[in-house]
């Protein structure tokens, strides 16, 4: 039987945490991309990976550091959109921490941090560990 539970460990890491029936929930499966990120601004999901996010935000000023790092996860590449005004169409990358004016950018995140949970206390996602 599985078990599935609804909560949040932090108001920037809601999510669902699943468990095998056995009394207790795996805690160690990172949240999905949509419960980790979809409160984002302007927030539309690209795909996802075991252990990565895609998806395209309006940045207003802030980089995808800030979006990935302030939900528990960490940056792993920075795209302006395409040309073609395609929702996830990868323009050209940019650094994680620049702060964009563009209407559009396409974040690649961690999903969770190091596989695992997100990061949440005050902790940041670096290297894969909370820290």
């Amino acid at each position: 039987m599985r078990v599935i539970l609804v909560g949040c460990v932090a108001l920037a890491a809601c999510g669902t945490v699943e468990g095998d029936g056995d009394g207790g929930p795996d805690i160690d499966e990172p949240p999905t991309c949509v419960d980790q990120y979809g409160d984002a601004t302007g927030f539309v999901p690209c795909f996802e990976e075991s252990v990565r996010c895609v998806f395209q935000v309006a940045p207003l000023g802030s980089s995808c550091d800030d979006v990935c790092g302030g939900r528990g996860g960490e940056c792993e590449a920075a795209h302006g959109s395409d040309a073609s005004g395609a929702e996830c169409a990868l323009g050209a990358a940019v650094l994680c921490d620049a702060r964009l004016e563009l209407d559009v950018v396409i974040c690649e995140c961690s999903r969770g941090c190091g596989g695992g949970v997100a990061c949440s206390g005050g902790l940041s996602c670096e290297g894969g560990a909370c820290l």
